[in-house]
């Protein structure tokens, strides 16, 4: 028997793939390469140099810096870098910021 004109066959799963993530706000790329790549218009060209994205984990991002005080600054300027990570990522990717301070 041949198979309808209407029957549907296998389909590419990357159609559904990024519907799903427009539907539910997920970001198309790697998270951290995108915030890496953008970091310096994240955090500013004098602040970059000296703090570090580390890695994404439960919608936070965490920061490592060697300088209590740049951790200070960063912690109280997490608003904005929240929503700037955000606009580099293209999606809501983060909801919070953590600041570890890794002595050299």
């Amino acid at each position: 028997m041949e198979p309808s004109a209407n029957a549907r066959g296998p389909r590419p799963i990357a159609g559904t793939v990024r519907t799903l993530r427009r539907m539910l706000d997920l970001p198309e790329v790697d998270p951290l390469m995108a915030i890496e790549a953008g970091w310096e218009s994240i955090v500013g060209a004098r602040l970059a140099p000296s703090c570090t994205p580390q890695f994404v984990r439960d919608r936070v991002l965490v920061i490592a810096v060697h300088d209590a005080a740049l951790g200070e600054r960063l912690r109280w300027m997490s608003s904005a870098v929240v929503e700037r990570v955000n606009g580099v990522c293209g999606a809501s990717t983060i909801d919070g910021i953590v600041v570890r301070h890794r002595p050299v």
